[in-house]
């Protein structure tokens, strides 16, 4: 039987099998739509992560279609919370799943990636140890459709604002955990961005204070395939991230400043012309010396 609710009363619906973790450690949010088949797998991940701390997981989908209710239906033992209902974004089902978070660090896991087993108990003991930090963050593999490891991600000298601004890779979005209270003090989650939202909120929280970053600890698994959003967007990922940093005081004649110009507005105007070559390349006949 599909689930047949909507918002609030789909919420309620499910918060009867699983209470709201109001004295959580973490509250992880989850924007889906349409995650199968990699949501179960993301799911059970934040499961096998949450042993030893209390942990909110909040599902917010966007009106799937495709099975994503049915599975969070058939498997709410994973207690999990959801809200179903439309939303105009990402950017702002993640504000709405922040809204309703109750735990003392924040992180959001999209529903293709995963999270490391020891993930929450390493950022715990991490948080543990200052009272400085706004956020903890650490390293991430990548993966691709079939969860096989194709990479891994560069580690950033430290999370000051100057390296966050100067650094061309950023710290990877599902390894970044971050305290609730610094949240409320930032604007949060911009609506107006699909791409850049996270650098955007790093460069806030890191205005408060530093990123504590954990060169050498894997918290997280990043899933590249051919539906997710930034490989399919990557011109527009690249200018998104340039007018962010840009705003946060990046120097326009930085080098991080000239490869994102590149990538996100130089390249895509040279690429129709590259096009042209190669097909005046592969009309033309290869001429042959003497001949």
């Amino acid at each position: 039987m599909a689930l047949n609710c909507r918002g609030v009363n789909c919420a309620r619906r499910f918060s009867e099998i699983n209470p709201i973790q109001k004295d959580a450690m973490f509250s992880i949010i989850t924007p889906v739509l349409n995650g199968m088949p990699y949501l179960p797998q993301a799911v059970r991940s934040v499961a096998e992560a949450s042993e030893g701390v209390v942990v909110q997981h909040i599902i917010m989908d966007g009106g799937s279609t495709d099975g994503t209710l049915r599975w969070l239906e058939d498997n709410q033992d994973y207690g999990y919370e959801i809200v179903s209902g439309k939303d105009s974004s990402q950017s702002e089902a993640l504000i709405k799943g922040f809204e309703r978070a109750h735990g003392r660090y924040l992180a959001w896991l999209n529903a293709d990636d995963l999270l490391e087993p020891d993930a929450l108990a390493k950022v715990h003991r991490a948080f543990s140890t200052s009272d400085a930090w706004v956020a903890v963050s650490g390293a991430a593999l990548v993966i691709n459709g079939e969860n096989e490891i194709i990479g891994s991600t560069k580690a950033l000298p430290n999370g000051e604002l100057s390296s966050l601004l100067g650094h061309l890779q950023n710290i990877p979005q599902p390894s970044t955990f971050f305290r609730r209270d610094i949240y409320n003090l930032v604007a949060g989650i911009n609506l107006n961005l699909n791409y850049a939202m996270d650098v955007d909120l790093w460069l806030q929280l890191a205005k408060h204070g530093p990123i504590h970053v954990m060169k050498n600890e894997i918290l997280s698994r990043v899933r590249i395939h051919d539906g997710a959003k930034t490989v399919n967007n990557q011109d527009a990922t690249a200018r998104e991230d340039l007018m962010v940093r840009l705003k946060h005081g990046m120097s326009l004649t930085s080098k991080n400043s000239l490869h994102l110009s590149k990538r996100g507005f130089i390249y895509p105007c040279l690429r129709p012309f590259q096009k042209l070559a190669k097909r005046a390349l592969a009309k033309t006949p290869l001429k042959h010396n003497g001949k």
